[in-house]
């Protein structure tokens, strides 16, 4: 049932429309592990048994996802997984011996496949010529501080392979310039550092584990793809959120910020209580 696209299976065909599993994986990691340890808060900090159970099904999890292949959806599901284990408290001296695991499954697989340390060769200018980056780096310089203007760019006329994808953010930069590049980014950081606001002020251990674990994989998705088009980390496929073209992507960032903007309302009610509440009379102080 998968649908191989550019030597990847990493679609299911529903016949009607196309679904990416994996970024369903995310949303579901972050709330299995956000209920799992906001049911018993604090279970985690020394309890090797109780993370060897989250491990194994992450491991499971990521390991199919590098497999069909997509080795950077499989390390933002880990990064939400530990995400969630390090908002509940995770003592990090637990965690080392599946960091190392971590690395060196990543080492494996990038010897595997030859294409994979082509690229990081490519990246540390050991290799040959990148075309994608090239392309990328010329729309980004192109854009100077304004930009060319909406629709008036030209990477988009097939200069540049997956311009609606994985490099969206180059032409964001040649027709908008610096200045929307700035604007871009600004509102990323926005929503993020409100996101984390609402975890903060947020009572329910749950909705903090969650909220965080969100935008810290959010954060993640705009660090590599702005990454990538800018040539900071070597070229690997991760969709710039709420702009990049694909369907999976799009509604699954709206699924997952939904809780949020609930936990925002519930939050912000609260406050609203607490301010409106009438003082009680002290009854000792009340003169008959």
């Amino acid at each position: 049932i998968g649908l191989k696209v550019n030597d990847a299976r990493r679609w299911i065909d529903l016949k009607v429309t196309t679904f990416q599993p994996s970024e369903l994986a995310k949303v579901a990691v972050i709330l299995y592990f956000s209920t799992i340890i906001s049911r018993k808060p604090g279970i985690i900090k020394e309890n090797m048994p109780f993370l060897l159970n989250c491990m194994l099904p992450l491991g499971l999890i990521c390991g199919l996802t590098a497999i069909e292949p997509s080795l950077s959806a499989a390390m933002a599901i880990a990064l939400a997984a530990v995400g969630v284990l390090y908002f509940g408290g995770i003592k990090f001296k637990l965690f080392y011996p599946y960091l190392g695991f971590g690395l060196l499954a990543v080492a494996g697989l990038m010897i595997a496949e030859p294409w994979r340390l082509d690229r990081f060769n490519v990246f540390l200018g050991k290799g040959g010529y990148d075309y994608q980056i090239s392309q990328s780096l010329l729309a980004i310089g192109t854009g100077g501080i304004f930009g060319r203007g909406l629709g008036n760019g030209k990477q988009k006329y097939l200069f540049l392979p997956e311009l609606q994808n994985d490099f969206i953010f180059a032409n964001i930069a040649e027709e908008f310039g610096f200045i929307g590049c700035l604007l871009v980014l600004g509102l990323f950081a926005f929503v993020i550092w409100r996101g984390f606001q609402i975890a903060q002020k947020s009572q329910d251990t749950f909705a903090y584990l969650y909220t965080s674990s969100v935008m810290l994989l959010l954060a993640f998705q705009v660090l590599v793809n702005v990454g990538v088009a800018a040539a900071i980390i070597p070229v690997t496929g991760m969709a710039l959120p709420f702009i990049s073209a694909g369907g999976s992507s799009m509604v699954i960032l709206f699924a997952m910020m939904g809780p949020i903007l609930n936990i925002s309302r519930n939050v912000d009610l609260g406050k609203k209580l607490e301010q409106n509440r009438k003082p009680v009379l002290n009854k000792k102080k009340i003169v008959r």
